[in-house]
């Protein structure tokens, strides 16, 4: 290898030597310490206007007698107060489960009356109904209650009502001029037409809006308006066209799902409910040679929160929103890897925040937030440039060295000869 190639090996070995060390010294935090612990984000969960919900479940397959019997109704309502207990945090000791033959006319005035006990003005009332129906009425276990009786039970001191009916003719009970139609604050959804069917699904094991109502609730996509809750009426229009289209396809008439709405605004069954997961930033780290920011999220509290998380990172002043997540689980982390692209690499400072309300509005908040500070350089460029010239510097040395070694090996093998 002549003396040029040397050179040149040198220089690169150099580069690549100062490179590595540049690499390691910028890819973590300027302060360790300040990133070994993390004081915990404490989150009061608040999704709704409503502090508290109580909910009244009905569900009949079973009927007195063996001719009306239907199969999955009561599957139906025991899966609701699942839905209700596990997406939207009820308290079990709110939800009031009345299966086959408990669902009498008493027991269910029992229950109202127990609800109007505790319910206060600011709350939230869901009722839920899947069995037989006729024209303006309930069919209950073993009577029938109408839909001026219905109306005159739901008729609490609550901030709103959310009431479900799948049963045929279900649209009846809030025809115009019904009771219903006059509770303030309320949503119907209701499965069929005034004289209309509802039908079931030996292969959903439900009927079949119920199935469609339950898969629009589990649906991301279903928030159609992208703002990140799930309102009654999107989950409505969703399970609607599904119904139309399944039972178009398989029933000999399709079942048209109805709404009657006059709540003031979108309505979700969220409760606000003061919950406290804890999250953590940690390792949070900046690799400058492909601009990709990396760091952990954990979840270092005792429950589980079920909501997303969003990533903001503040460049130049300047907040965005980079990244969405599930929240992780209790004791356990998600990685997260973000490309700031090259036109970010000329950064002094990052800060990444992370919030789990989706309500940041102000971004000197210190509780959810870690700054990753690049300031001992002036920027990247100039470490490139530096890191380059650095290494040239040492090349030339280690060069220069390795020539006068050599022409003193020669001349002592000239003077030797």
């Amino acid at each position: 290898m002549n003396s040029k190639k040397k050179f040149y090996s040198f220089i690169i070995l150099a580069i690549i030597i100062c490179s590595f060390t540049v690499y390691k010294t910028v890819s973590r935090p300027s302060s360790e310490e300040s990133f070994s612990s993390f004081e915990p984000l404490i989150v009061n969960e608040k999704t709704s206007s409503f502090s508290d919900g109580y909910a009244v479940i009905v569900g009949i397959s079973d009927y007195q007698g063996s001719s009306k019997d239907l199969e999955f109704c009561d599957d139906d309502a025991q899966e609701f107060k699942e839905l209700l207990l596990g997406k939207y945090g009820f308290k079990e000791s709110n939800i009031h489960l009345l299966i086959n033959s408990d669902a009498t006319l008493k027991n269910l005035k029992n229950v109202f009356q127990e609800v109007n006990e505790s319910a206060a003005p600011d709350d939230l009332l869901v009722f839920w109904f899947s069995g037989h129906g006729s024209r303006d009425n309930l069919v209950l276990y073993n009577s029938s209650l109408s839909d001026k009786g219905l109306s005159n039970m739901l008729n609490l001191n609550v901030s709103a009502r959310a009431i479900f009916v799948d049963m045929c003719y279900a649209e009846s009970l809030f025809s115009e001029g019904d009771d219903l139609r006059d509770l303030g604050n309320s949503i119907v959804l209701a499965s069929s037409e005034k004289n209309g069917f509802a039908y079931e699904d030996s292969g959903f094991q439900n009927g079949v809006f119920s199935y469609f109502l339950f898969e629009a609730f589990y649906d991301d996509e279903t928030d159609l308006n992208q703002d990140r809750t799930t309102s009654l009426e999107e989950v409505f229009q969703k399970a609607k066209k599904s119904t139309v289209e399944y039972t178009t396809e398989n029933a000999e008439t399709p079942q048209i799902p109805q709404i009657f709405d006059n709540y003031t605004e979108e309505l979700s069954l969220e409760i606000v409910e003061s919950v406290h997961p804890n999250f953590a930033l940690k390792n949070l780290s900046l690799n400058w040679l492909n601009s990709k920011l990396t760091f952990e999220v954990w979840n270092l509290g005792e429950i589980s929160y079920e909501h997303k998380i969003d990533i903001h990172v503040l460049i130049e002043d300047e907040i965005f929103l980079i990244d969405i997540i599930d929240a992780p689980e209790v004791n356990k982390s998600i990685e997260v890897k973000v490309d700031l692209g090259i036109e970010n690499i000329y950064i002094k400072k990052i800060t990444v925040i992370i919030d789990p309300q989706n309500k940041i509005t102000e971004i000197n908040e210190e509780d959810n937030q870690e700054t990753l500070n690049l300031e001992f350089y002036e920027n990247t460029l100039l470490l490139i440039i530096t890191t380059i010239i650095f290494g040239a510097i040492i090349s030339l040395l280690i060069y220069k060295i390795r020539i006068k070694k050599s022409r003193e090996k020669n001349e002592e093998i000239m003077n030797t000869v």
